[in-house]
């Protein structure tokens, strides 16, 4: 009678203990589940900002107040991030606000602790974006890149609402102090128009000539029009060339624009 006591006792404590055992990983892979691995932003404008888990599910959303209206209805929560940016594009579209030419589509993914796993999925969620503007019969220009986590957490520091993305294109062309709640509710492709005007006007006669120069190969794909996000990015990415190489070899503002012209030509 006492070894059944026993027996009976010890099959007891053994389903409490995987009782326990079990609702420990279930909390735990509901922790891990609702916990951020990335932010990705997607702006036009509207702004949206998406945080996702490390299952690429949208766990949380966040929007200016033009995309809460092109989304209304839309729940993106629980949805694939690919999903989710194709189904906020096809909304945004509907809605209006690609309509005529150049529009502009900026995609900002970021990570805290994976910088280059960020930047695969920008380039996931670029080919998502595209094939939602193909679907829909929509065309507009669409770029994305991995930017740095502090883009975040700086945008999250203000006093009215920016995403990630935008912030990161004003503060590494204009500067972190050029960032202002005007600048926040421009559409990305009227930004980058005040974003050149705002360069030229900044630059020494030297300095112009060096983007001058970069910008010839890039101006080919705009058509006339204000260069998009890719040509500012390249222009700019000329200019950190050409700065970097003029320096190393002690040479004057003539052998910066020699040293440009042959890195836009590459």
């Amino acid at each position: 009678m006492k070894d059944k006591t026993m027996n009976t006792k010890r099959r007891y404590s053994a389903m409490v203990v995987a009782g326990v055992m079990g609702a420990t990983l279930l909390g735990a892979g509901a922790k891990v589940y609702a916990s951020p691995a990335y932010i990705v932003s997607l702006d036009v404008n509207p702004g949206v900002e998406l945080e996702v888990n490390v299952f690429d599910r949208v766990i949380g959303v966040e929007t200016n107040e033009d995309a809460a209206a092109a989304l209304e209805g839309i729940n993106l929560e629980n949805m694939d991030i690919g999903e989710a940016i194709s189904e906020t594009v096809a909304s945004i579209a509907e809605a209006g606000y690609l309509d005529g030419e150049g529009g502009q589509i900026y995609i900002a993914a970021s990570s805290e602790n994976d910088e280059a796993a960020a930047e695969d999925l920008a380039e996931e969620l670029e080919a998502a974006a595209e094939g939602a503007l193909e679907e829909n019969d929509v065309e507009a220009e669409v770029t994305a890149q991995g930017i740095g986590y502090q883009m975040v957490q700086a945008s999250r520091e203000l006093d009215y609402y920016i995403t990630p993305g935008k912030y990161n294109i004003i503060t590494r062309v204009m500067g972190e102090g050029a960032v202002n709640e005007e600048l926040a509710g421009m559409t990305v492709k009227d930004l980058m128009a005040v974003i050149k005007e705002t360069r030229k006007g900044a630059k020494t006669p030297e300095e112009t000539a060096v983007d001058e120069q970069a910008a010839d190969v890039t101006e080919e794909t705009v058509e006339g029009t204000q260069p998009t996000v890719k040509a500012e990015a390249k222009a700019e990415k000329a200019v950190q060339k050409s700065e970097s190489k003029a320096v190393k070899a002690g040479s004057d503002g003539k052998s910066k624009v020699d040293a440009a012209k042959k890195d836009a030509q590459e």
